[in-house]
């Protein structure tokens, strides 16, 4: 399991590699739908993928899948297609990719920016970033996560602990309390975003104010963030955990061992927590069920 969207309780659609396909160096991504215990399969393409997003609209929008080099696959009307991100430029590797609103931003290495239009084009969205003929190259580093704060305005974080801003169709970087590798961020309730990382790093903030957030709990390399609830939570590819005021909690799935998280998924009253092999689903974040058995 890689990625998933949250369509209603017990009703997902997840993004997963073939284990046989990745063991081979031949990967094979699939979009799976489960709805109250039953899977079936929706779409396969022939490259690796990392993120799954749906696109602006009601539940029958479509779905957007993105590849590891720059793939676009996309599912819509129950059709299948696919196509590259910018066929100029040797993109890759990608990290994610969110929707927001009716934008959709896909992300990776390199700062490598690019916006979903309306009609279902790609731009190429990097002014601020590239240096310009002549000048030094900002290239070496990247983006891992991205939210958007209570101003609307879009943020990225990644290698180094770098935190840049897009405003008025230019990015900028801020400056960060910082040199750690940042893997996610999310934003609260009221817009504050969090971001984390390697090394129980944990920011809060927004624009060009940020701060080290102080926890008791063990100082982790928290892969994935999620806010849900009221609350926010931390993956470490090993374990789930939460926030509790200060206290960095381990979360109780109701198993004797701990339950491996790598991603955190949310929808309306429904939270996903899933692994390689591990899907755990929750309408409270205190109870939780496996929907693989």
């Amino acid at each position: 399991m890689v990625d998933a969207m949250v369509q209603a309780e017990q009703h997902h659609v997840f993004l997963a590699h073939s284990e046989e396909s990745l063991n081979q160096d031949m990967p094979v991504c699939e979009l799976i739908e489960y709805r109250r215990g039953q899977w079936s399969p929706i779409a396969a393409w022939d490259w690796q993928a990392v993120a799954l997003v749906d696109l602006p609209g009601d539940a029958a929008s479509g779905l957007v899948v993105l590849g590891r080099d720059g793939q676009i696959g996309c599912w819509s009307d129950g059709q299948a297609s696919e196509l590259v991100l910018d066929p100029e430029f040797l993109l890759g590797p990608f990290r994610g990719m969110r929707r927001f609103g009716t934008m959709i931003v896909a992300y990776g290495m390199g700062r490598e920016v690019y916006l979903r239009q309306a009609g279902g084009d790609w731009v190429r969205s990097m002014l601020g970033i590239d240096p310009g003929v002549g000048q030094p190259s900002l290239r070496p580093g990247g983006f891992n996560g991205m939210a958007v704060d209570s101003k609307g305005l879009l943020t990225a974080a990644g290698r180094r602990g770098e935190i840049w801003v897009f405003e008025g169709g230019t990015w900028r970087r801020v400056d960060t309390p910082t040199n750690i590798m940042l893997h996610d961020l999310v934003a609260c309730d009221d817009g504050q975003l969090y971001a984390c990382g390697l090394a129980g790093t944990l920011l809060a903030g927004q624009g060009d104010t940020w701060g080290v957030v102080d926890f008791d709990g063990p100082a982790l390399d928290f892969l994935a963030a999620g806010w849900f609830n009221g609350r926010l939570y931390l993956a470490d590819g090993h374990s789930l955990r939460v926030m509790s005021g200060n206290v960095l909690d381990l979360v109780d799935h109701g198993t004797e061992e701990i339950v491996p998280c790598s991603a955190i998924a949310s929808g309306p009253g429904v939270m996903l927590s899933i692994a390689g092999q591990e899907v755990w689903e929750s309408q409270d974040g205190l109870s939780w069920q496996s929907i693989l058995g």
